[in-house]
């Protein structure tokens, strides 16, 4: 019988079974801190059942640190991204795809509550018709991301929506006379 390795983590231990039963990794004994002895699972729901039951002093406490502390973190993550951009970018592009549906549901809800604002940065950006913007309004109606859409299908939805501009435009010219 061959016994398994098991990898404990540094500043933890495996001590006896704490009072919740937790076990870590079928091992029959729980992972415990080295300088409190206690268990890290029971501290952790210590933790959010402190966070739950007092949210707004928790979000309060949260607010005073990054006003205080700023200018350090903003230096900090400046410093991190002209290491490493490529990093960045990727984590960006990570993060973005994994909630694209609410943030999609964001942008909706404040195009609807500020419509005006909306349709000027629309008419600004859009009447150019650059590949990102085109890309973006192809992702808007399928569910391809923008790496994933050939240039020919580019230049092709943009010679669309062109065509329809101009077919707008002779209507209203026609409307008014």
């Amino acid at each position: 019988m061959q016994l398994k390795r098991i990898e404990i983590p540094e500043g933890k231990y495996l001590g006896g079974i704490c009072k919740r039963g937790h076990d870590w990794n079928g091992t029959g004994k729980s992972l415990r801190y080295k300088t409190s002895k206690g268990c890290i699972e029971c501290n952790y729901i210590t933790g959010l059942n402190y966070f739950y039951n007092n949210r707004k002093k928790c979000n309060e406490k949260t607010r005073k640190y990054w006003a205080r502390n700023n200018e350090k973190k903003r230096a900090r993550k400046r410093e991190l991204y002209s290491q490493d951009p490529e990093r960045h970018k990727r984590y960006s592009r990570k993060s973005y795809y994994a909630n694209i549906e609410c943030i999609r549901e964001k942008k909706r809800k404040w195009r609807k509550l500020h419509r005006k604002e909306a349709r000027e940065y629309d008419n600004k950006r859009y009447k150019e018709l650059p590949d990102c913007v085109v890309k973006q309004m192809i992702c808007q109606k399928t569910n391809l991301r923008a790496k994933d859409i050939p240039q020919d299908h580019v230049e092709w939805e943009r010679a669309r929506i062109k065509t329809n501009r101009l077919i707008k435009e002779r209507r209203k010219c026609q409307q008014s006379l």
